[in-house]
């Protein structure tokens, strides 16, 4: 008899494949050119500076498979891969991570209408619906590898991932962060480093993740136009590693805490064809499979075809 947890999967893949392949609704392609952030980053504990280059990808495809003119249901294919190189390891707290996703989607959104006749008024009369936008809940599966930047390290993901994506930037509602929680089953495929107690860690074992990001254009409330692009970023996460044996969870290397903050301001139009915009922050801890907490200061630009 198939368990449920993989009866769960089975039937999540099957969902969302023949929603991607059979809808007969709109698809849509989500296709950008990739961004490139170079940068210095800066140190506390070891009083250091180091150039650094990251970068990020993001491709996708979405098929709705309800009204438009409702709240939409939608499963969406994603390839999303991520990293930096610090010419200074122990300023990079981020892992270089690569991921396919696979998801299904409610999108609690829907564009404005006007006109739209409302019954018992004047047949000539009408008014305008404002647009609503409530966000986006998610619920999908995830497969990806993993490594640190000296890439010594390497690990295979694959898990579930489920939560409620902000979409909006301003305003109050704004405020509210995007929440996500991953359950990811995760296997160690090499391990260059000498180290006796990851040499004795099991191999193969089972992962929590909470994370929580905001995003919010507070320039909108200067007085100034030219600052109105403003925005503020906040970056919460947190994980937490299971079943990988005792020794490893007396280092604590089995818990792992990253929060950043930082203020960005992107240029309206490109300048000079590709630079996007700039942005500088401060973060603390580490992202898994990187092992060591960093208090890091980073300024950066973003560079991409217009």
């Amino acid at each position: 008899m198939m368990r449920p947890t993989r009866l769960l999967l089975t039937s999540a893949v099957v969902l969302v494949i023949a929603g991607l392949v059979a809808s007969p609704a709109d698809a849509e392609w989500d296709l950008s050119w990739p961004t490139l952030r170079p940068g210095i980053a800066g140190g506390q504990e070891e009083k250091e500076l180091g150039l650094s280059l990251g970068y990020e990808i993001s491709e996708g495809y979405a098929r709705l498979i309800s009204d438009p003119g409702s709240f939409q249901w939608s499963v969406r294919a994603r390839f999303e891969s991520s990293g930096s190189y610090v010419w200074a390891e122990g300023l990079n707290p981020a892992p270089w991570s690569t991921v396919l996703a696979f998801d299904a989607a409610l999108n609690m959104f829907r564009p404005a209408v006007n006109p739209d006749f409302v019954p018992g008024e004047l047949p000539d009369e009408s008014r305008r619906v404002p647009a609503e936008n409530h966000g986006r809940l998610r619920l999908g599966l995830q497969v990806g590898h993993e490594t640190d930047q000296s890439f010594e390290v390497h690990q295979v993901i694959g898990g579930l991932v489920a939560g409620y994506a902000n979409i909006r930037t301003v305003g109050w509602a704004g405020l509210l962060p995007t929440v996500l929680l991953f359950g990811d089953g995760v296997l160690m495929v090499s391990r260059v480093r000498d180290d006796e107690v990851l040499a004795g860690a099991d191999e193969t074992y089972a992962r929590a993740r909470l994370e929580a990001s905001l995003k919010h254009h507070f320039g909108e409330y200067l007085p100034t136009s030219s600052l109105k692009p403003l925005a503020l970023y906040l970056d919460f996460r947190y994980s937490r590693e299971f079943s990988r044996g005792e020794a490893w969870e007396e280092t604590d290397r089995h818990k792992a805490l990253y929060v950043a903050g930082g203020i960005g301001y992107a240029f309206q139009e490109p300048v000079f064809w590709c630079l996007r915009g700039v942005a500088a922050g401060v973060s603390y801890g580490r992202i898994p499979p990187v092992e060591k907490d960093s208090t890091v200061a980073l300024v950066y630009v973003d560079l991409g075809a217009p």
